[in-house]
């Protein structure tokens, strides 16, 4: 757990790839089908290229406050606060979550991110470049697009 957290704090995503179980499953509960954030990433494969696109950006998010406790099973239950920041742009608000992880042979099995209504943005495009998109109305005081547009 602690390399994880460790490893986003530092922008050192695609070091992130070799925790996870070929597998694993990250998904954000929370997340508004029409918002910025997918709401499942199944397979490494599928998780290496989103954490390969985050160091792209360099994005940085750091986990303020956090307590940690293991679960039945060896899962672990991290409730924190967020800051995030992209190099050239400002930090966004705090942003309380609640991450869930369960272990397996070492690894990685299963991670479900709780983020009360997601990533804040001014304005975000919701959907791949190959379909329509749409502004989701957000706080304006938060990160750019570029952050939910990879995140979606």
């Amino acid at each position: 757990m602690d390399r994880l957290l460790a490893g986003a704090g530092d922008g050192h995503w695609g070091e992130l790839t070799a925790l996870f179980a070929p597998d694993a499953v990250v998904e954000f509960p929370l997340a508004d089908p029409a918002g910025p954030l997918p709401r499942r990433l199944r397979g490494c494969v599928e998780i290496a290229d989103r954490l390969r696109d985050l160091s792209e950006l360099g994005l940085k998010i750091a986990a303020r406050d956090a307590r940690m406790q293991v679960a039945d099973g060896g899962g672990v239950v991290t409730e924190c606060t967020l800051l995030g920041r992209l190099p050239a742009g400002p930090a966004w608000p705090p942003l309380p979550a609640a991450l869930v992880i369960d272990f397996r042979d070492g690894l990685v099995a299963a991670v479900r991110s709780y983020l009360p209504g997601g990533l804040p943005t001014p304005e975000v495009t919701v959907g791949p470049a190959s379909r329509p998109t749409e502004p989701v109305p957000t706080s304006a005081s938060a990160p750019t697009s570029a952050i939910n547009d990879l995140l979606h």
